[in-house]
């Protein structure tokens, strides 16, 4: 499984940022690891599911921010900057 595969994988779901965050992070880590271009990543970064099931635990996904954005909390009180805080912090 190559790098681009791998991430794929481990940020479905997830925002453009966090994917974005992930990525960077990731191909970092690839690179300190000297792993070669297009080479199998498996050994250095495992499995992607888990990783994925860390992820959606600690950032909101795609579609709980499009339900944030039309109903629920956001009508009842959730103000704009918590809101935009809920795209880049992680949630408890």
């Amino acid at each position: 499984m190559n790098a681009q595969q791998w991430l794929e994988q481990a940020t479905r779901d997830l925002p453009a940022g966090v994917t974005a965050r992930v990525s960077r992070e990731t191909l970092s880590h690839l690179y300190e690891a000297d792993l070669p271009d297009g080479g199998d990543v498996l050994a250095v970064l495992g499995d992607p599911e888990p990783t994925n099931d860390e992820l959606r635990r600690v950032y909101l996904t795609v579609k709980e921010l499009e339900e944030l954005a039309t109903s629920g909390p956001l009508r009842t009180g959730l103000n704009l900057t918590e809101w935009m805080a809920g795209l880049v912090y992680p949630r408890c």
